[in-house]
């Protein structure tokens, strides 16, 4: 947990961009409370590279009404940082080589 933790204390000075697609999202109640969501997100990196990494994630929510705001109160996300590590360390080294020039 405090390898993902250091990861993400690292990650803003080498992200460019983040956007999150979900492919399937699965309903584990019936007033759909209780979700879980099948993903990738796509990571832009500072040296013009990006990066693509699956997740799964659960999200539980509250009701809503029709209207009303649904709000989140509660996630948990699972994902390999295995290739997000290894592009943000190329991210850093380049980086760091064009600073040097």
């Amino acid at each position: 947990m405090a390898e993902i933790a250091a990861s993400r204390n690292n990650l803003p000075a080498t992200l460019a961009s983040r956007a999150h697609e979900l492919l399937h999202v699965f309903a584990a109640n019936s007033p759909a409370t209780d979700l879980v969501v099948l993903g990738r997100f796509r990571l832009g990196l500072m040296d013009g590279n990006h990066v693509n990494v699956d997740f799964t994630a659960r999200f539980i929510v509250t009701s809503s009404s029709p209207g009303s705001d649904t709000k989140v109160k509660f996630v948990q996300v699972w994902t390999d940082p295995t290739k997000m590590k290894a592009a943000q360390k190329r991210a850093e080294e380049a980086l760091a080589g064009k600073s040097l020039e």
